[in-house]
């Protein structure tokens, strides 16, 4: 009986522990797209207060509040101003972060993960 346990243990612990780590995986992702998100929002924030933050570099110092983005070079923040007519301002501003899978069926897989918002003020 032990044997026929072990045999059964030894073809089923392979798929439980593939859904865990994907489990584990696809939570990473979730919580790293909700960084992203949440980046943006800070972003979008200091620009409409700073008319100073424009391009691609300047930005990245927000990133610090978010943890889950502690790769700079995975990274990308970008700050476009439009010219506005004296009354109105505007802006775009887009996050990008490359996200790798850890799971070995998704090995070598990155997915970019894109927040793009639009202000006028």
């Amino acid at each position: 009986m032990a044997g026929s346990v072990a045999l059964e243990w030894s073809l089923v612990a392979p798929a439980l522990i593939v859904l865990l780590v994907g489990g584990i995986d696809l939570g990473r992702y979730m919580f790293t797209a909700q960084s992203v998100r949440e980046l943006s929002g800070i972003v979008s924030r200091a620009a409409m207060i700073d008319p100073a933050l424009a391009g691609c570099t300047a930005p990245k110092a927000l990133a610090a509040r978010t943890p889950m983005l502690s790769d700079p070079a995975k990274l990308t923040v970008c700050v476009t101003r439009s010219a506005g007519n004296g009354t109105t301002n505007s802006a775009s501003i887009e996050v990008r972060y490359d996200f790798a899978f850890l799971v070995t069926v998704l090995a070598g897989r990155v997915s970019q993960i894109r927040e793009t918002q639009q202000l006028i003020w």
